[in-house]
């Protein structure tokens, strides 16, 4: 296993988290929790309540985007589409975190994995509720930087662009549709000096950690990063 660089240790995210035991075992021991928006079972909001206000650790919302599309020979194919109907349930979750937890809270933009033009239509339809819930909490909003026709730094310009909010954190797929090291440094070179980069299903056990850390801080030493994988799961 890869040991965490030390400043980077109270930034990773357990993920993936949909058990109220679970909830309670992590924060108590200072972790950040993860969540996905599409696998609320009985009992878990309202044990994330009971740590809701001041406190340390970040609470991550995922939109469950990356059960919609399965990868083969011929690339991203469609087997569980989020409708609007499944959205609207995603944005609920979202408003509910955010307004618990606020700054500490973290959600996904709508996106759709491997998908440029999907992802992009999605940002924009959404984007007066993405507005809404960061304007009014504070929260972060991680925004998945998808690979395809466009540079990884156009992508980044429109999708910012059409959300139109300060602080975005640019989310960079490291699982499914992996993004490349070198797509990376691309991404990062065209982020600002006080870049927001969150890698997306990556913790201290990948190979690919130390060196994606590496890689974002070599352009921008001064850039805030989280990452997050599924932890609990992992270890049982």
């Amino acid at each position: 296993m890869t040991a965490y660089p030390f400043e980077q240790e109270a930034r990773h995210i357990a993920s993936g988290v949909n058990n109220g035991g679970e909830v309670h075992g992590l924060f108590l021991s200072g972790r950040n929790v993860g969540i996905t928006a599409t696998d609320i079972r009985p009992g878990l909001l309202e044990a994330l309540g009971e740590f809701a206000g001041p406190g340390m650790s970040l609470v991550f919302v995922d939109s469950g985007a990356f059960s919609e599309v399965k990868f083969g020979p011929a690339g991203p194919v469609v087997v569980a589409e989020l409708d609007a109907a499944a959205w609207d349930r995603i944005l609920a979750v979202y408003r509910s975190v955010a307004c618990m937890f606020r700054t500490r809270a973290r959600i996904v933009a709508p996106d759709r994995v491997g998908d440029q033009q999907v992802t992009l239509a999605r940002l924009a339809r959404y984007a007066a509720e993405i507005q809404a819930i960061a304007i009014a909490t504070r929260c972060g909003v991680i925004v998945p930087v998808q690979k395809g026709a466009l540079s990884v730094g156009e992508f980044w310009r429109q999708a910012t662009t059409i959300l139109g909010l300060r602080g975005l954190i640019a989310g960079v797929p490291m699982k499914k549709d992996a993004t490349s090291l070198e797509q990376l440094a691309e991404l990062v070179a065209a982020l600002p000096d006080d870049a927001r980069v969150h890698l997306l299903g990556i913790g201290p056990e990948s190979k690919r950690y130390a060196a994606a850390i590496a890689t974002i801080r070599a352009l921008r030493p001064d850039a805030e990063i989280t990452t997050d994988s599924v932890t609990v799961r992992r270890l049982v």
